[in-house]
């Protein structure tokens, strides 16, 4: 078990581990997206019965919804530990002052940023679960729209709120930015690069970065301002 030990602590192996969590938190940040696609759906009553039985089908799942959201909070867990102890051990590492100053000429916004993007991403992430997962009409008053307090009714009250709107929309941006760094850095980190496709799988990953990030964003802004002209 020694090796584990040594690898998990290794420079490479925290960078593997941030990887491959970061991977299968890419498939999660798909599938939640698709979900919330149906917030979009002209009709008010088609949209809340489409955007529950979304969350339906998952409640559905019973003991597999929990082995899944367990699953979640393992590889939150490990990519953020991980990121963490990666940045402190490469600020430690810096020698001089002045590579602090000239390391932004050498990486994209996105990259010099992530660490946070990442940051302000878990206090949201916090915040988002305080919300939805366990703020049914705790947090506040929330108006059902068909007698009970649906999961639709929760997130139409949290979306119809302006600091809350303004924060997950900001909350998004930096998903985006996360993203169109840390989709490239997966495969990279994994030794999954060759002059042929690595361009072709940057661009689909910038490509996907702004989908999940902006594509959020807009979904969130949509449903503030159809609350908004109400």
């Amino acid at each position: 078990m020694s090796w584990i030990f040594k690898y998990v602590n290794s420079s490479i192996g925290k960078k593997q581990l941030m990887a491959v969590t970061g991977g299968c938190l890419l498939g999660f940040l798909l599938v939640h997206f698709v979900g919330n696609c149906t917030l979009l759906i002209p009709d008010e009553a088609a949209r809340a019965e489409a955007f529950n039985k979304v969350a339906d089908t998952y409640a559905s799942l019973k003991f597999l919804l929990y082995v899944a959201e367990a699953g979640l909070v393992v590889l939150f867990g490990v990519h953020i530990v991980n990121a963490l102890r990666t940045w402190r051990e490469n600020r430690a590492a810096r020698a001089a002052g002045y590579e602090v100053q000239t390391r932004v000429g050498d990486k994209s916004l996105p990259s010099f940023v992530m660490i946070y993007t990442g940051t302000f991403l878990l206090a949201w992430l916090v915040l988002h679960i305080l919300t939805f997962k366990f703020g049914k009409g705790v947090f506040a008053d929330i108006i059902p729209h068909d007698g009970q307090i649906t999961l639709y009714d929760v997130v139409s009250f949290w979306f119809s709120q302006s600091w809350y709107a303004a924060i997950y929309v900001i909350a998004m941006l930096c998903l985006g930015f996360h993203l169109w760094h840390g989709v490239g850095s997966v495969f990279q980190t994994l030794g999954l690069r060759h002059p042929k496709y690595t361009p072709i799988i940057e661009f689909c990953g910038k490509c996907y970065a702004a989908l999940i990030g902006g594509g959020n964003a807009i979904i969130v802004i949509t449903c503030f301002l159809r609350e908004a002209c109400k």
